[in-house]
């Protein structure tokens, strides 16, 4: 994975845990989601051309190693190469479902 270590997906996978865990501070509302994506844009377009180009295959290894977590708790007993045949499996079921018919 690009600049990852066992360490930060250890970190992620309990942030992830607490926050589904607990309530919302902030109740969601069409305010707030218009100003989280203006600041990402902001954010975004202060990126530095580099930082733009790593930030799509940083995002799906993170989505990945989420939908490889899931895997492994709706299937224990995986190890990891099952792990990665199932997500392949599921990331070719996507792809094939978002081309036009």
């Amino acid at each position: 994975m690009y600049g990852s270590t066992d360490i930060d997906r250890a970190n992620e996978r309990k942030i992830i845990a607490l926050l589904s865990k607990r309530e919302p501070a902030v109740k969601p509302t069409r305010q707030l989601g218009d100003q989280l994506y203006r600041e990402e844009v902001l954010a975004a377009r202060a990126m530095k051309p580099e930082d733009k180009l790593l930030s799509g295959p940083r995002l799906f290894d993170f989505a990945c190693r989420i939908a490889m977590d899931g895997i492994r708790h709706q299937f224990p007993g995986a190890d990891d190469g099952r792990v990665r045949e199932i997500l392949a499996q599921r990331v070719a079921l996507g792809r094939r479902l978002e081309r036009p018919t």
